[in-house]
């Protein structure tokens, strides 16, 4: 049906992908589906030492750390993003993955690293993926290429489920 629309009104895919986001994020249905809580110390946040810890469980190598600031900047971003903007636990994770991926803190293993941390974010906060570890990964190599971080948030809202 997407494509149909995409094809028929010559918009672009990601125009439409918006446009469903903000349907969802507006129905009632929204607010049930992924309870969003509202400051920031509700929440329990993964720290640089860490995703430092899953990087070395990811590669089996230590000493792989390369911009350790980096790293605290990517670690900050949810808590940030919960403080200034409202951001629920989709949004958290997508800039945990983005923060961690695209700052190079590694060495080696950063995609296989921010997978990592993703489902441990999500677990700590009381949700869960419902079987796409597989495709997470695919998910993350294309938020890496084409950089649409709104795409894989609307991805990853899909397979999110509490505990």
């Amino acid at each position: 049906m997407v494509f149909s629309y995409v094809a028929r009104y010559g918009m672009a895919l990601n125009k439409v992908i918006k446009l469903i986001r903000r349907f969802v994020e507006g129905t009632w249905l929204y607010q049930f589906l992924i309870p969003k809580k509202k400051r920031s110390s509700d929440y329990v946040y993964l720290t640089a030492d860490e995703i430092i810890e899953y990087n070395q469980m990811a590669t089996n190598i230590q000493g792989l750390l390369r911009d350790r600031a980096g790293l605290e900047s990517a670690v900050t971003r949810p808590k940030m993003a919960c403080y200034y903007e409202g951001a629920d636990i989709v949004r958290q994770a997508v800039l945990l993955v983005d923060g961690v991926c695209m700052t190079h803190a590694f060495i080696d293993g950063n995609k296989r690293t921010a997978l990592i941390a993703c489902t441990a974010f999500l677990y700590l906060n009381g949700f869960k993926l419902k079987g796409v570890h597989r495709q997470l990964s695919k998910e993350i190599e294309t938020l890496v290429v084409e950089r649409d971080v709104e795409r894989f948030a609307l991805w990853l809202r899909g397979y999110i489920q509490p505990l």
